[in-house]
């Protein structure tokens, strides 16, 4: 007598048997349809996601650094002096992504709260300030940079939006001081603003932000299309540049200067390489790295130079690449792994990093 399924799962299964039995091709066909479809998925990866648990990011503060620990439910965060030193930690319970930029005002965090996007002060709860009016999601990456530090979101109407705003000391403002929706943040009047790029019929997956020296670069993602835009602090420009990224390669990492970014891709066959872009959307190089990491840090700083930092088979690993495409190497630790944060700061480099199982803080010159 045959055995009668004794839950609901026996139950599918066992009716999954028979069905198979009486339809064969047609079984055969969807297994085989399933089989590839997820072949597919694992190849392709994410456009490019988030950083992973664990994951390290950096950032510029007025008289320093900060380091971000992601974690799914808490963050930790590490204020540093220009040295390297520890200087001030602070523990962000809160569960899903998070940004941390420095502000006027000191280090700032940034989340997704609901359709907002909430900014405030990591040390006082009472300086904060939303953004937004129905935010579908936070941009990968932020600015972060001596001059300006900038968060986006896409909306859901597919809109692009930064809120943004300086990092030095604040200048004195004078009473015709024509600043549009400026909103104060910070214990000295510094002033935040939100820009938004032009709208677009297109459907936007995916969106980053980045440095671009004194500017702020916005990135989309649309189907096989990646399209660039530069905003000053006033204003963003009127036409994006736009070029072609087939959806089955993932975008890993990236950094811009005033008129270019490098984009860090990886191919379904696990290659990773870097390309250098310009605003204009013309791909001007193409390099291989030689990346087992997940993600890859990249910056600009100093005179166009771009920082790169990975991990491979030799450990970590971060490379100078300048406008021609030559790689020159800055740094490395052979037992270290995963991609080192960067941060880049009058002629200073952050390069945060795991050694082994402990976090590592070097400071390396980086001038311009």
């Amino acid at each position: 007598m045959r055995a009668r399924p004794r839950s609901l799962f026996g139950l599918i299964g066992a009716l999954g048997v028979v069905y198979a039995r009486k339809r064969p091709v047609v079984c055969l066909i969807a297994g085989g349809a399933l089989a590839l479809g997820l072949v597919v998925a694992l190849a392709r990866g994410p456009a490019a996601g988030p950083a992973a648990v664990g994951g390290l990011r950096a950032a510029v503060l007025r008289d320093g650094f900060a380091v971000h620990r992601a974690g799914s439910n808490r963050h930790r965060l590490l204020e540093l002096d220009r040295g390297g030193a520890s200087r001030r930690a602070y523990t962000i319970e809160r569960p899903g992504e998070l940004r941390a930029v420095g502000t006027q005002g000191g280090l700032a965090v940034a989340w997704q709260d609901g359709h907002k996007v909430e900014l405030r002060l990591a040390g006082d709860d009472k300086q904060s300030s939303t953004w937004g009016n129905s935010v579908r999601q936070l941009c990968e990456g932020a600015a972060s940079s001596d001059a300006r530090f900038a968060v986006g979101w896409l909306e859901a109407d597919d809109s692009v939006w930064i809120v943004h705003g300086p990092v030095g000391a604040a200048p004195r403002r004078s009473d015709d001081d024509d600043t549009d929706d400026a909103v104060p943040a910070g214990e000295d009047g510094a002033t935040v603003a939100a820009l938004a790029a032009p709208a677009s019929a297109a459907h936007n997956e995916w969106c980053g932000v980045a440095s671009a020296e004194q500017n702020v670069a916005m990135l989309w993602r649309s189907g096989d299309r990646l399209s660039i835009l530069m905003c000053t602090k006033k204003r963003c420009g009127a036409l994006p540049g736009t070029f072609k990224l087939p959806r089955e390669v993932s975008l890993i990492g990236l950094g811009c200067v005033r008129d270019a970014c490098l984009l860090a891709t990886r191919a379904p066959s696990g290659a990773a390489h870097v390309s250098y872009v310009t605003s204009s959307g013309r791909r001007k190089w193409t390099q291989p790295l030689a990346a087992s990491s997940p993600t890859v840090s990249i910056i600009g700083y100093g005179d166009r130079a771009l920082a790169v930092g990975y991990a491979g088979p030799d450990g970590a690993e971060v490379l100078r690449f300048d406008a021609a495409g030559a790689s020159t190497p800055l740094w490395r630790d052979p037992a270290s792994h995963g991609a080192p944060a960067l941060a880049w700061s009058s002629g200073r480099m952050l390069v945060a990093h795991y050694h082994g199982d402990q976090i590592a803080n070097e400071v390396i010159a980086a001038p311009r």
